[in-house]
């Protein structure tokens, strides 16, 4: 499921962005740059982890640290997004379905099979920051339904 960045379809919804539960969100992005404006679009509203490389999350979800979302770039040296996504899979499903990728929108025919095949929303950057907040707010409203 993609979020194309276009607000206006939900420009209804984001006044309500500051009245949303605080959640626990986990960003692993291999650009410095977005995961600090990641932090600070988020980190008011949010308990928010920014990590650079995947191995580092892995380690971080291994040990049982509850996330609401994770934001993760599908593009990274070392361990891919879907490196870190099936491995993730594998020892914590409960935080599989809360991945939310993001992509720099250059996809190979593996990368596009794989969003196909799981279904979980991508993100293209440059991204809109308001659905950011948006896409953030929905999934952890989700959490607490």
């Amino acid at each position: 499921m993609k979020f194309n960045g276009v607000a206006s379809a939900h420009e209804g919804q984001l006044g309500d962005v500051k009245a949303m539960r605080r959640g626990r969100i986990l960003i692993i992005d291999d650009e410095p740059a977005v995961g600090r404006t990641l932090h600070r679009l988020l980190g008011g509203d949010h308990d928010v982890t920014v990590l650079s490389d995947g191995q580092q999350a892995l380690d971080l979800m291994g040990q049982g640290t509850h996330f609401d979302v994770v934001l993760c770039d599908l593009t990274m040296p070392d361990l891919s997004g879907i490196d870190v996504y099936e491995r993730c899979r594998a020892g914590r499903p409960d935080l599989a379905q809360r991945f939310v990728f993001m992509t720099g929108g250059t996809f190979s025919n593996t990368s596009r099979e794989f969003l196909d095949s799981v279904g979980n929303f991508f993100i293209e950057k440059p991204f809109d920051l308001q659905t950011i907040r948006l896409i953030v707010k929905q999934r952890v409203d989700a959490l607490s339904t």
